[in-house]
């Protein structure tokens, strides 16, 4: 996020020296610039952390996304010999998640995975967390649900405790993804501070 963070907002308001300018010019797409770069990134590392730990319903081979003419999937893993693939959507908006989103992305299945045979799980990741029919809408897809308390392994560990990681990758991973939280909470802030988003 840093260079990319860096290039978009600070570079090109370098010359102003204002930084009230500065920050209100960056609060203007703020919001925007996490939701499509660091939130997905973060949504990503978690996904990975949790596979290094044995926490997700498969190994995968695989962690990333998927584009196509067909559909976007924000977050998939993948193992193709266990032909297992895990379907991630994640929302940076202010509003709960509501049914709707989680019943589109159970919706582009087909689109996505090889052929019908593939086992499908889904994980969907919300800033302002989700409203209880996509809660129940969860549930029949057996769709994990995190939002970003429990981004936050350290307040919430249960399900996705990463404590039995022996290779020690999640504390690493851990670190870097709360140093990265507290940056944008913190630009965050200073965002909301001063132009009231």
């Amino acid at each position: 996020m840093g260079k990319w963070f860096y290039f978009r907002f600070i570079e090109p308001n370098l010359e102003l020296g204002l930084t009230d300018v500065l920050w209100n010019r960056i609060s203007e797409q703020f919001r925007a610039f996490v939701g499509m770069t660091a939130f997905e990134d973060l949504c990503r590392e978690w996904t990975l952390a949790q596979a290094r730990a044995g926490r997700l319903p498969f190994a995968p081979e695989l962690v990333g996304s998927h584009w196509s003419p067909e559909a976007q999937v924000d977050v998939v893993a993948i193992n193709w010999r266990d032909r297992a693939i895990l379907l991630g959507e994640r929302k940076w908006g202010t509003d709960a998640v509501g049914r709707n989103v989680i019943r589109e992305l159970v919706g582009k299945m087909l689109k996505v995975a090889p052929d019908e045979n593939w086992q499908v799980h889904y994980i969907f990741f919300a800033r302002a967390g989700f409203t209880d029919a996509a809660r129940a809408e969860a549930e029949t897809a057996q769709a994990a649900l995190v939002d970003l308390e429990t981004l936050d392994v350290t307040t919430q560990p249960a399900p996705f405790d990463l404590s039995a990681d022996r290779a020690g990758y999640a504390p690493r991973i851990l670190s870097e993804v709360k140093r990265s939280r507290r940056s944008a909470a913190l630009i965050l802030s200073k965002v909301e501070g001063r132009s009231g988003c």
